[in-house]
C-alpha cells in the first residue's frame, strides 16, 4: 500500500468531514434563526 495515496485519502476524508461539520453548524444556525424570527 502506498503511504502517499493513503495520506491523500485521509486528507480527503478529513476535508469532507470538516465540510459536513461546518454545514451542520450553518444548518443549525439557520434553523434557530427560522425558529426565533
Amino acid at each position: 500500500m502506498d503511504t502517499y495515496n493513503f495520506v491523500e485519502k485521509m486528507e480527503n476524508i478529513l476535508g469532507l468531514l470538516l465540510k459536513m461539520v461546518s454545514l451542520k453548524k450553518k444548518f443549525r444556525l439557520y434553523c434557530l434563526h427560522v425558529v426565533y424570527v
